[in-house]
């Protein structure tokens, strides 16, 4: 028997500004922009995939981030056709045949700051080989430390849930008796908005779900200037987070546009179109507390968007990961499973988000300002904007949290505390290096 798991996990506490050199009406770099639409281009699909196999009524949250980096520590690890169909999977969001170097660039530029940390992790059953080639590509792709260990998954699981102080948990399921590698990553973000939500504005607001349900959420109110357009159905907004390095976009359809005409006929070129044609306007924005839990099977999304060999025991080939380069018998590999989990909060102080991939590779066996008030389905995604990567995407169909959460209940406001008047119906208001760690993350 063959197997081989390789786990991507990101966990975004995800808030983002956006500089000043990519405002939307200032020039953008010609590299910053081939990025920015490619790893647009690469999430919306992978979202739209992911949303298209979910329930009409759920919520919806993927990272083609974490996505990207399991699938490309995997793919340093085949050959052939099988590393064919994963080097054009991945050229996608890097727009560069050299996509491992592209991509290196990137996340060395991702993890700068103070907002961004990233761990990897690669878990070697021990007494399986896996080639000393490999490791070496995949530090160069991505820092990772290496663990040679009896492979369990509360080994590992704890192992994330520390780096990510307790936000990514349960991310390992399912490692069989012939599991010989886990490969993990994880990502943390924490940050706040640029201008954060007065709590004392917070009320409960109706929303209306995507069945046509009204119903009560608290809703947080800001009359600010933020980026803004409406056009082609949508209105189309975005929240800077402080730092200058993030944005969260939100695209709400028009009362003429149900919602899922909008996620039908989403595209990363109207988004850019969105983006080009906004401006800093007056704004009363008001916008839900909300909060999601997703897990997706990633295996369909992969193979629509073109990964097919890889999933085949008979044809796939990790030639170059696998020990003594089997492509065939007991050692050699091929994905089994994709799976993804994520998670998002969203309140008056910024955005908390965490998302875990794991790639299982198995045995052969308009007033004087501009009134937006979101309380209908939509869409939002986040963006590194020195970079232009898609963090993470999703949708928000009902506006559901813990209700024990205290940084989601509506606030109680004070005796006397001073809430402004109503308008328009709103209130204004480390990267590790890799080594070889023996029993390391036990």
């Amino acid at each position: 028997m063959r197997n081989i798991v390789a786990w991507g996990t990101l966990c975004c506490v995800a808030a983002c500004c956006l500089v000043a050199s990519t405002r939307a009406d200032e020039p953008a770099s010609e590299s910053f922009q081939r990025r920015y639409e490619s790893s647009l281009d690469f999430a919306i699909d992978v979202f739209q995939y992911a949303a298209a196999n979910a329930k009409p009524d759920e919520n919806v949250l993927v990272s083609p981030l974490s996505l990207y980096r399991a699938l490309g520590a995997a793919a340093l690890g085949a050959d052939g056709k099988t590393r064919k169909e994963l080097d054009a999977f991945l050229e996608r969001a890097a727009w560069a045949d050299d996509w491992p170097a592209q991509s290196a660039s990137v996340f060395n530029a991702l993890k700068s700051g103070d907002e961004l940390t990233a761990v990897g992790g690669v878990w070697i059953q021990k007494g399986y080989d896996v080639q000393d080639s490999y490791l070496r590509r995949l530090r160069a792709f991505s820092d990772m430390e290496a663990f040679v260990v009896d492979l369990k998954e509360s080994t590992i699981n704890r192992w994330f849930e520390e780096k990510t102080g307790g936000r990514v948990q349960n991310v390992v399921k399912g490692i069989k008796s012939n599991t010989r590698v886990v490969i993990g990553d994880a990502i943390t973000f924490l940050g706040k908005w640029e201008r954060s939500f007065d709590p004392a504005g917070t009320k409960e607001r109706p929303f209306t779900e995507i069945d046509g349900k009204r119903v009560l959420v608290p809703t947080m109110i800001q009359k600010a200037n933020f980026r803004y357009c409406q056009k082609g159905g949508v209105q189309y907004v975005e929240l800077d987070y402080r730092g200058g390095r993030y944005t969260m976009a939100i695209v709400v359809p028009d009362a003429n546009m149900t919602y899922q005409n909008l996620e039908n006929v989403l595209n990363a070129d109207e988004v850019v179109d969105w983006r080009r044609s906004s401006r800093s306007t007056e704004m009363m924005l008001s916008m839900p507390k909300f909060a999601a839990k997703f897990d997706v099977d990633m295996n369909p999304v992969l193979k629509k968007m073109g990964v097919r060999d890889a999933f085949d025991r008979d044809s796939a080939d990790f030639s170059a990961m696998a020990a003594n380069g089997a492509k065939r018998g007991n050692d050699a590999l091929y994905v089994d499973q994709v799976l993804q989990s994520a998670t998002i909060k969203v309140n008056e102080e910024g955005t908390e988000a965490a998302a875990a991939t794991g790639v299982l590779l198995g045995a052969m066996g308009l007033p004087s300002y501009v009134n937006l008030t979101i309380d209908r389905p939509f869409v939002y995604f986040v963006r590194e904007n020195t970079t232009g990567q898609i963090v993470f995407i999703g949708r928000t169909v009902k506006p559901t949290f813990d209700p024990d959460d205290p940084d989601m209940k509506t606030p109680e406001v004070e005796p006397g505390s001073r809430v402004m008047p109503m308008g328009m119906g709103g209130m204004s208001g480390g990267m590790g290096g890799m080594g070889i760690v023996p029993g390391a993350g036990m």
